[in-house]
């Protein structure tokens, strides 16, 4: 029996020393936030450190000087213009404007700022039959022709011979460019092959002669019917270069007839 109570007495002690030595749930919870409250505050007063290590790294004397640089500026005045006086004082530095038909005649006329897109307009036809597209270069020759007929030398006699020389150079690059296509190989429209002989010099040699000015003013009234022309064709599946037959039988004359 002795031992039995010895035992008992001993599983009392050790269980009530157990229940000693475990903490409670709240005293676990405070040492807990106790614990957090202790590391932030050493996270704080890191943090605390560094900045004033940045703020002792600073030139002060520039930061205070840049302070009293601002402090000092003068606000700035609103700048009044007085209208009246500025208008009859007439020491204006504004240039004054020149249109077209100043008196001295300097700026550029309207029918010269055509000769010059004319020009430019060549020159834009030289690099697309340099780059293989002729089409596109007879195209913007027909354009470039079509604004030299719009400048009136009647107003502006000045600019006949440039504008002969012009309709020259035209003329010359579209011979050029059907000249090189001496034989077009079949493309959509079944194009008609293109060939320099004897034949085709003497009619070139003779457009450019006594038959000129015939040439030009078929020419001239073909603008108003090729397009038309083209777009049958082309639905036909006809060779374009058919629109030059009524420059061939007519000079595109719409009441000439047939003997």
């Amino acid at each position: 029996m002795k031992i039995f109570r010895n035992l008992y007495v001993l599983f009392f002690v050790a269980a009530f020393c157990y229940a000693c030595s475990t903490p409670s749930p709240k005293a676990v919870k405070h040492r807990d936030n106790l614990r957090i409250t202790t590391r932030n505050e050493a996270i704080a007063k890191y943090n605390l450190e560094k900045m004033s290590d940045v703020v002792a790294s600073m030139d002060i004397e520039k930061v205070q000087n840049f302070s009293a640089l601002e402090a000092e500026e003068p606000e700035a005045e609103p700048i009044v213009e007085d209208a009246e006086e500025y208008s009859s004082s007439g020491t204006s530095d504004k240039p004054e404007a020149s249109g077209p038909n100043d008196e001295n005649g300097n700026a550029e006329t309207k029918e010269q700022v055509m000769l010059d897109t004319a020009l430019n307009y060549c020159e834009a036809a030289q690099d697309l039959w340099t780059a293989g597209n002729s089409e596109r270069a007879i195209e913007t020759l027909d354009e470039a022709y079509h604004l030299v007929l719009r400048v009136d030398t009647d107003k502006h006699p000045e600019m006949i011979q440039q504008k002969e020389d012009m309709r020259f150079t035209i003329s010359k690059r579209i011979l050029e460019i059907y000249s090189s296509r001496f034989t077009t190989a079949n493309g959509n429209h079944k194009e008609i092959p293109l060939t320099m002989n004897e034949h085709v010099e003497r009619e070139i040699k003779s457009f450019q002669g006594y038959e000129r000015e015939f040439f030009m003013e078929g020419y001239k009234r073909s603008g108003k019917y090729r397009e038309a022309i083209v777009q049958s064709l082309k639905e036909a599946g006809m060779p374009e270069e058919l629109v030059w037959l009524p420059f061939i039988e007519s000079w595109f004359k719409v009441n000439a007839l047939s003997p």
